[in-house]
């Protein structure tokens, strides 16, 4: 097993040890077979990775912690959820830029938005990474025309009554929903953008609201407010990057991050779980 940061290092056992709480590391290539493994699947489908050395043993994830900074260690095989393992292809990878506007600057730091992003690696449930991995770009991107001038009523949260008879919010209004999608848009990654204020939709029936966050269904890009707080900004990214791979906003009244009411993070319905599935 060959990390791309260097390829001319394999994974280890550390000590050429095998035992229990060994840990994983990376180290100089030496054909030795502590630098060898086996690659089981389980009855779930996921995967176990087993040094030939050792049948019983397995790489786990240290103190069975979903914390960020963990490392690796060997521990005897029990099944946990801590010793199984999802490939995950690289053209399902999601590479991200976060462009922020200024008036987040009293809300979150650009390390409180990276982490944020980062930590939806270690928060999401086992379905949620079968399907992709997140990959940000640094530094976050400020930009001043994500924000423009005040609504109309020089209020900060856009709703049917600000909006008042301009019919043409959705496109006209500094802060509508397609003016914003349009901006700081790049080809090559998903750009979520970051601002301070609610957001303005026009739905297909003329009817005007504000919302948390928007993206198109499979599309690249999305955008999320940072403004009301609750959902929290890395439940709205979580909703929105599900949009991107087939998810539609859930009505089955289940545990969803899917669902309009977003109470919870971490889990697609077996509805959404299955959409994603078909998508991808």
């Amino acid at each position: 097993m060959v990390p791309q940061s260097n390829t001319r290092s394999r994974l280890h056992l550390w000590g050429n040890i095998n035992a229990n709480g060994t840990s994983i590391i990376t180290y100089s290539d030496s054909a030795a077979p502590f630098q060898h493994w086996w690659i089981r699947t389980n009855a779930n489908g996921t995967r176990r990775i087993i040094p030939t050395v050792s049948n019983a043993r397995v790489i786990s994830v240290r103190f069975s912690s979903r914390d960020p900074g963990r490392g690796f260690e060997l521990w005897d095989n029990f099944g946990l959820a801590c010793q199984q393992w999802e490939f995950v292809p690289t053209s399902r990878a999601i590479r991200a830029r976060i462009v922020r506007d200024p008036t987040v600057d009293s809300l979150f730091t650009d390390a409180q938005l990276i982490s944020h992003f980062s930590a939806m690696n270690h928060a999401f449930v086992t379905n949620f990474g079968i399907y992709y991995a997140l990959r940000t770009t640094s530094p976050v991107v400020r930009s001043t025309v994500l924000n423009g001038r005040d609504c109309p009523r020089r209020s900060f949260d856009c709703s049917p009554q600000c909006c008042g008879s301009n019919l043409n919010c959705n496109t006209r209004h500094l802060k509508g929903a397609q003016r914003l999608n349009s901006l700081e848009r790049v080809t090559n990654v998903h750009t979520i953008r970051v601002v301070g204020h609610r957001i303005c939709w026009r739905f297909p029936n003329g009817v005007h609201d504000r919302v948390n966050g928007l993206s198109a269904i499979g599309g690249r890009d999305s955008i999320v407010s940072a403004a009301s707080g609750s959902p929290p900004l890395m439940h709205l990214m979580q909703h929105e990057i599900s949009h991107k791979l087939g998810a539609d906003d859930c009505a089955t009244g289940g545990a969803c991050v899917m669902n309009a009411q977003r109470t919870v993070m971490d889990q697609w319905c077996a509805t959404c779980a299955s959409a994603i599935r078909r998508a991808n």
